[in-house]
């Protein structure tokens, strides 16, 4: 993870100078600016999305059981609606990189194929938690040992002295 924070943004300032000498700065800097509206733009009809699918997905009459289809096609225009939203975050960052990542979640098949790879993950993670195959770690990468509380009210405290017997 630390090297994601320093790695690509390295990375999207290298390009941009390799792609400024090859175009010019001051088209550098519109290719940002204009990638920023755009981002902001789909942002917004991420946000459009996301709010038509919460309403569909309430419209569902609570008294009856709902069909597979009803439950599914919400939750899957909601994941459309986040993919969207993040590629919308990846044109707003300046940088090519992160526009070419836009881009990719922009398209449809893009955006179905990293839903299904995050299905995937989701999935396998999943599925490890509920198996208990993998025990469950400390924030510093620590095994938690499960264990139990015993409490004595019959045995002195720690630091108090212990009368001697008489």
């Amino acid at each position: 993870m630390p090297i994601l924070l320093i790695g690509v943004p390295i990375a999207e300032i290298v390009t941009a100078v390799v792609v400024a000498r090859w175009i010019s700065w001051p088209l550098v800097v519109v290719w940002f600016a204009v990638a920023l509206g755009l981002g902001i733009v789909v942002m917004r009809r991420a946000g459009t999305k996301s709010v038509t699918s919460l309403r569909a997905a309430a419209s569902l009459n609570p008294g009856e059981q709902p069909t597979e289809e009803e439950i599914v096609a919400p939750l899957l225009s909601l994941a459309d609606a986040a993919l969207l939203f993040a590629a919308g975050a990846l044109f707003a960052i300046p940088g090519f990189l992160s526009d070419l990542l836009g881009i990719f979640l922009l398209i449809p098949w893009g955006r179905r194929l990293a839903a299904g790879i995050g299905a995937v993950w989701v999935a396998k993670r999943v599925r490890r938690a509920a198996s208990g195959s993998n025990p469950p770690r400390g924030r510093s990468g620590s095994t938690v040992i499960s264990g139990e509380v015993v409490d004595r009210h019959d045995d002195p405290p720690a630091n108090t002295p212990v009368p001697p017997p008489s």
